[in-house]
Order: structure tokens, then sequence, then C-alpha cells
């Protein structure tokens, strides 16, 4: 799960605004997971923060 720092970055986007609350929830889940398949993969030891990081970078 995300922390409630990166939680609040993602839903203070203005990207989100006039999507339902129901659907940017369902999107982060789906990011969670994604990332937890990826962290068990590529990175087994990174944080989902750090595992977020790289990805941004790219």
């Amino acid at each position: 799960m995300f922390s409630d720092a990166i939680l609040v970055q993602i839903f203070s986007d203005d990207r989100l605004n006039g999507i339902p609350l129901e659907y940017q929830s369902t999107v982060v889940h789906v990011v969670e997971d994604v990332i937890d398949r990826r962290v068990y993969t590529d990175k087994p030891f990174a944080s989902k923060e750090e595992i977020l990081e790289d990805v941004c970078e790219r």
C-alpha cells in the first residue's frame, strides 16, 4: 500500500478532477498491484515508493 504522503500527492493531482472517486481508487489499487508484482520480480527488497520513483524517472 502507498504511504499516506504518496496518496495525498496522487489524489491532489489536478488531472484527477472530475473523475469519480471510485474510479480514482480503482486506478490506484491497480497501480499498487502492478508495482507489487514488479517488486517481487525485479527488485525484491525495494519499497513501493522506490519502484514508483524508478518508473517515473524513465
